[in-house]
Order: structure tokens, then C-alpha cells, then sequence
């Protein structure tokens, strides 16, 4: 009995090395390149509490947390202290229950249901894996006008 105990407990792992949130990860591309936006600020629109995710600095990348609640988020993106107008983009999701391993338990994965921006600033945007799970990678792709 000792030793079953002994080989079920050697093949557990030693905790949770994974990620545990299903933050997207949104960076920024022109002309096919990565590229730093100069002056950002990034808020979320109709979020509880502080909604501010970055205040004026320069980015390749930012995380936009998704509501478990909420079916859709939605993100102000203003520029250069208002030399730009500011541009919104939209997220429709499900958020989905997922159970990721003993050690790490369960989360929330979020199958996208579609996306959608204005386009000041912005060209276009991609969630290519149509899924926000806890890889982390980019999840969001915004295309920059030219």
C-alpha cells in the first residue's frame, strides 16, 4: 500500500507552473511590423472602479482584461494627448469554464465572438485563435493606420 501511495504521489507535479489568468495580450503592428505606440492611455469603457490600464507611455503591447460576467468589453485607446482621436475597440465573448489541471484547477478560457474598432488611429483588428486562453502570447492583433 505504501509503495501505490509513494508512485501516485512521485507522478503528481509539484504545483501550478502554468499561467493562471486569461489576460489578453493586444500588440501593435503597422505594415506588417511590431511597432511602439508613443503616448498611450488605455481605459476600459464602463468598468467598475479604476478603468485605467496605462497612462501615457510608449507600448508595443498591453493586457486587456476581459469581465467573466459580461459578454462583450469594450477599450478607449487615445493617443498623443489628444492630438489623435481616440479610438474604441469592441470584444464579444463567451466566457467558458475551464478545468486546466488538478494542481491549477479550473479558469475561464473566452471564445470570441467577434471584434470591432473604430478607425482614427486604427486600421483593423485580429484575434486570430478566435479563443483567449492562459498561453502566454498575443491574442489580440491591432493593425495601426499608415
Amino acid at each position: 500500500a505504501l509503495l501505490s501511495v509513494l508512485a501516485v504521489w512521485s507522478c503528481t507535479g509539484d504545483g501550478c507552473f502554468d499561467n493562471a489568468t486569461s489576460v489578453p495580450l493586444a500588440a501593435f503592428y503597422q505594415g506588417g511590423k511590431a511597432v511602439c505606440i508613443d503616448s498611450l492611455t488605455v481605459k476600459g469603457v464602463d468598468a467598475p472602479g479604476d478603468s485605467l490600464l496605462i497612462a501615457g507611455k510608449t507600448v508595443q503591447q498591453v493586457y486587456l482584461p476581459l469581465r467573466v460576467k459580461e459578454s462583450s468589453c469594450r477599450f478607449v485607446f487615445m493617443y498623443k494627448k489628444g492630438i489623435i482621436p481616440s479610438d474604441t475597440i469592441g470584444i464579444d465573448y463567451e466566457a467558458v469554464p475551464t478545468f486546466v489541471s488538478r494542481e491549477c484547477g479550473a479558469m475561464y478560457f473566452f471564445r470570441v465572438k467577434g471584434c470591432s474598432t473604430t478607425h482614427n488611429a486604427i486600421d483593423s483588428i485580429s484575434i486570430p485563435d478566435g479563443i483567449i486562453n492562459n498561453q502566454d502570447k498575443v491574442s489580440i492583433k491591432i493593425f495601426m493606420r499608415q
